[in-house]
């Protein structure tokens, strides 16, 4: 199975979210559509999930993120082509 990120920026104000930054897909999976910021495992790279969403997001939107929230996990499996069956770790960050 795939491992794989998805980083949402998210905005405050009096401490609530008041936005959620996203970005366009431009090419992959999803391309089109407005998504979070992510991407897959790299072991070459990464040496664990964390690692993983913060070297994306530097890679695709050019942040240095140093905080971030594991907000949800989630498994997608397709039945007729299980070499993309995924497990997402979804992050916020408002840094």
């Amino acid at each position: 199975m795939i491992q794989a990120t998805l980083l949402f920026l998210i905005k405050r104000e009096n401490g609530d979210i008041s936005q959620i930054c996203l970005a366009m897909k431009k090419r992959g999976f999803g391309v089109g559509k407005y998504n979070g910021v992510g991407g897959k495992f790299d072991s070459e790279l990464d040496s664990n999930i964390l690692d993983t969403v913060k070297r994306e997001a530097k890679e695709e939107i050019g942040i240095d993120m140093d905080k971030s929230w594991q907000v949800a996990d989630m498994d997608f499996y397709f039945p007729h082509k299980t070499k993309i069956n995924m497990k997402v770790r979804a992050f916020l960050t408002d840094r």
